[in-house]
């Protein structure tokens, strides 16, 4: 189950691109500021999304625990 503080953050990110850079560059810097747990920005960060697509896929393979079919 993710965090409200970590679907905050991808709501965040995908309506405000200084935002979203900023996640991409620091990501645990940026999760740590938006109060998500530890364990999720490890499991996230092991992931390493560079994109909003990618970041949607690894936060939908975190909420299921299996990636996404295509």
């Amino acid at each position: 189950m993710r965090s409200r503080a970590l679907n905050f953050a991808f709501n965040r990110a995908l309506i405000d691109p200084q935002y979203r850079a900023r996640l991409f560059r620091d990501l645990r810097r940026t999760l740590l500021e938006a109060g998500v747990p530890e364990a999720e920005i490890a499991a996230l960060a092991r992931l390493e999304p560079r994109s909003l697509e990618a970041l949607a896929e690894a936060l939908e393979t975190l909420h299921t625990g299996a990636p996404t079919a295509k």
